[in-house]
């Protein structure tokens, strides 16, 4: 069932030894950019509505 979603690959990925070694970097390169995003530019949510409108929305903030 987990491979339904691709999640078998990335468990695979990360139950390697490779993977142990790199994972926890993501708490330190990749979670404080969201952080800030939801804290300092108040994005909890989008205030538009479909996948298009909301892809534009996060490439404007995105970039600033």
């Amino acid at each position: 069932m987990i491979t339904d979603f691709g999640l078998g690959a990335m468990a695979k990925k990360t139950d390697s030894d490779k993977g142990h070694r790199i994972y926890p970097q993501r708490i330190a390169i990749a979670e404080p950019v969201f952080a800030n995003t939801r804290t300092h530019k108040q994005l909890n949510r989008f205030t538009l509505r479909g996948k298009i409108k909301v892809n534009i929305q996060w490439m404007l903030l995105s970039t600033t």
